[in-house]
């Protein structure tokens, strides 16, 4: 796999995650996904979003 394509693939499954309430294990996804990509948009938007959630 390529860094992009595991990127993808780490959001995909915090996106999973994150539909059926596990917020530790979504968090824990994007969070992958933006140690190998710091710049990507997407994880760090579900990173927040993620955070949010699990402070309400």
């Amino acid at each position: 796999m390529t860094k992009a394509s595991d990127v993808a693939q780490y959001i995909k499954s915090g996106q999973k995650s994150l539909g059926t309430g596990d917020m530790k294990t979504a968090l824990k996804e994007f969070l992958e996904a933006s140690n190998l990509d710091p710049e990507n948009p997407e994880a760090n938007y579900f990173i927040g979003v993620t955070c949010t959630r699990m402070e309400e």
